[in-house]
């Protein structure tokens, strides 16, 4: 572990403005199309691990108490005991495992009771296991009003409806909504004691009664729900850290994957006839048990199915959380250091054809587009990999079905930022099952490779350069220690492999580090790889044409938890770096401030120079607006969101990382950056390979970065920098 601890989790989505804000939160939460599924054997015991098992608890409300303000709805409840139909007869849940909440018995005091009882604290789910654990609930949503709150100008925060809603229990106290903070507080209470295979599923919004009304019935409140008293629920935080946010639709939340019926301001909707018969129910959830696999669930992510998922015009489901790259209801995740991309079949818009199916691609007349002629057209596809991770003209991928079998090679022809046109490598071409996936093989991207020197007497040297090496590693041997980028050796005491750090970014941060090397000599060329993929994102930049007007800030926060503010009256980032003190008390936050005349997606990621790891701290909802506006800006650990906490291991005086920001024109998944595995770990499984050739970057392509040096030290810096309204001098 690096000497700077960082203690947060990944950050959700959330729009504050200077001036105009959208609230971006719950009701954003889109509907997911759930996959081929694991068929579950029905264990009257659950596993040691949880494996293989699934505890659910459903949600649904029709009949509210306060039916003038929150109206009587038709399908929340059949919505509830399809899903539960689904789980018991398809996936072969069994009964016990599942709590039912319906109508008058779903009040507040049982909603939040049955999650701690069922799921919290229930001994038939191992703890820090492999169980699947999902939350479901029909119903209304609302908003609420909650003083200081940074998130929207409008001081809201999102809600769903209890049946009990607006009405008084027997003390007489109001009843409120249940906020979406203190359900995140549940969720990762329960990720850190029974595991993150956690998926919570609404069929809700959250508009406040200003949704665009379509077609159906609306599950929004007519009103907002009453303002939430600060200290509402927290018997559940206090005298605990509160270092992090546990806002439950973060776009980048680690304890759970959030599958909603709509976006901001849109109407989760349901019909007088949507399951036939004349039997109500929500479209969405409808959608998600349609697309929710008959068979095997093991090869379809969350976003994958989230993408079958159609998008009406009123109504755009979501899906949020930083695992959504996660194979549905299943604690599987990609091998660290790989990535798989799914193969999407492209059909250039020279040869659209009426009728197509929706998982064929048509791109927009202004991309280029390949030279397809008919007999090729068979052999495109799209992955959503792009210029801004590396792919280039010529990149190699290799093409596996479901079953993990090898298909093929293709090889980039069309390359943007956010995505590729692949083209099958040889003839004659094969059939490319529904539902394939690629990985990255060869790069033959020159700035990708990292040149590394050793000395004479390295004892790993010939196998790390071997000429019999069946796979090209990202790196080379460099043929001078001037000519390097990392040197590598090993302590005579300790038997430990030294990494000298030698590029200007890097040497800002640390002089050596060393690790133990694994039982197996040979995982030395994956470890290397790992600091290959580190150091080549830590220094990318788009030299063509970069965005520009972008700045990130940073501040120390004042007041309690959920309403923390920042201290406006200083801006820690001074130039390209922040420096500050290892405080035990000290909370952080950040803005990501723009000037760009055109709106951007932002993402967030911290990279830790004595780990190789990359963290990521914040991303954007794909199918959302871009969120960071022209004089706007995204606030990150602010209000209740997670706060950042910095600390220091016991006996360092000082430790540093680098905080790299990138901004889209068009949303790119950059979640494949993260490197969570350290890479000397015998578990880190390698990255994509290389072979040298000259970049070629699309000039179409509109991104930016910006990367800072954060350092901590145990003592107080001697300038924290200006507070406002004072100059200062470089």
């Amino acid at each position: 572990m690096s000497p700077l601890v960082v203690e947060t989790q990944v950050l959700e989505q959330s729009l504050t403005s200077t001036d105009d804000v959208e609230t971006q939160s719950l009701a954003m939460v889109a509907p997911l199309a759930v996959p081929n599924t694991v068929m579950l054997a029905p264990p009257s015991e659950p596993s040691l691990t949880g494996k293989d098992t699934v505890f659910a608890l459903i949600v649904g409300i029709d009949d509210y108490i306060k039916s003038d303000e929150l109206r009587p709805l038709d399908g929340a409840v059949n919505d509830a005991k399809e899903f539960r139909k689904y789980l018991e007869e398809v996936l072969h849940v069994p009964a016990d495992n599942i709590l039912s909440i319906e109508n008058k018995d779903a009040t507040r005091a049982n909603i939040m009771s049955g999650f701690r009882t069922h799921f919290i604290e229930n001994s038939r789910i191992p703890d820090g296991g492999e169980t699947t654990m999902i939350f479901f609930f029909a119903g209304h949503g609302s908003r609420a009003g909650m003083t200081d709150n940074m998130k929207a100008r409008d001081m809201k925060v999102e809600t769903i409806c209890p049946v009990d809603e607006r009405t008084q229990d027997a003390a007489g106290q109001h009843i409120h909504s249940i906020p979406d903070y203190v359900l995140g507080w549940l969720l990762r209470e329960l990720s850190q004691k029974k595991g993150s295979n956690i998926t919570v599923i609404l069929d809700s919004c959250h508009s406040g009664g200003i949704a665009r009304r379509g077609e159906g019935k609306s599950r929004a409140a007519e009103t907002d729900s009453s303002n939430i008293p600060a200290d509402l629920d927290s018997d559940l935080w206090k005298g605990q850290s509160m270092d992090k946010s546990f806002r439950m639709w973060e776009s980048g939340a680690a304890s759970h994957v959030l599958l909603a019926a709509c976006q901001a301001n849109e109407a989760a909707c349901e019909f007088d006839d949507t399951y036939g018969d004349k039997k109500p129910g929500g479209r969405f959830t409808k959608s998600l048990l349609e697309n929710l696999p008959r068979g095997r669930l093991t090869h379809i992510t969350y976003q994958e199915l989230m993408d079958r998922l159609p998008a009406w015009p009123d109504q755009r489901p979501y899906c949020g959380g930083s695992q959504i790259q996660r194979l549905v209801f299943n604690e599987n995740y990609p091998n660290a250091g790989r990535w798989f991309v799914r193969l999407v079949p492209y059909i250039p818009t020279s040869h659209k054809a009426e009728g197509s199916q929706p998982d064929v691609v048509m791109d927009p007349q202004e991309h280029p587009e390949p030279d397809a002629g008919a007999d090729d057209i068979a052999s495109l596809f799209k992955v959503d990999m792009g210029s801004v991770v590396g792919v280039v003209t010529e990149t190699e991928f290799k093409a596996y079905d479901t079953h993990g079998t090898f298909l093929c090679v293709m090889v980039a022809h069309t390359v943007l930022a956010q995505h590729s046109i692949l083209r099958q490598k040889d003839k004659p071409f094969i059939h490319i099952p529904n539902l394939s996936r690629a990985e990255v093989f060869d790069w033959k991207h020159d700035s990708m490779i990292l040149h590394v020197y050793t000395p004479s007497d390295f004892p790993h040297t010939g196998a790390l350069f071997s000429s019999t090496r069946t796979l090209t590693p990202r790196f080379v041997q460099a043929s001078s220690l001037a000519d390097a980028q990392i040197a590598l050796s090993v302590d005579r005491r300790s038997g430990e492999v030294v990494v000298e750090p030698l590029t200007r970014t890097m040497k800002k941060a640390l002089q050596a580090v060393s690790f133990p090397m694994t039982p197996n000599p040979s995982h030395l060329l994956d470890a290397i790889d790992g600091v290959a993929h580190f150091n080549y994102f830590l220094d990318r930049v788009n030299t063509e044409d970069p965005v520009k007007g972008v700045t990130l800030e940073m501040y120390r926060l004042e007041g309690e938890y959920p309403l923390r503010r920042p201290d406006s009256r200083r801006n820690l980032v001074q130039g390209d770096a922040v420096c500050c003190a290892a405080e035990a008390d000290a909370k952080y936050g950040f803005k990501i401030c723009s000037n760009f005349p055109v709106a951007l997606y932002a993402y967030v990621f911290y990279f830790d120079p004595e780990t190789f790891t990359i963290q990521e701290w914040y991303s954007p909802d794909g199918r959302a607006s871009p969120p960071l506006k022209d004089n706007e800006f995204i606030p990150l650990g602010m209000s209740g969101h997670d706060a950042f906490k910095f600390a220091l291991e016991p006996g360092k005086a000082t430790s540093s990382g680098f905080i790299k920001l990138f901004v889209t024109r068009e949303f790119v998944d950059l979640g494949w950056i993260r490197q969570t595995t350290e890479p000397f770990k015998a578990d880190f499984k390698g990255t994509g390979r290389v072979k040298v050739t000259r970049e070629q970057f699309n000039s179409q392509a509109t991104w930016g970065t910006l990367t800072v040096l954060l350092t901590l030290t145990a003592n107080q810096p001697s300038r924290l920098g200006p507070l406002a309204g004072e100059t200062t001098s470089r």
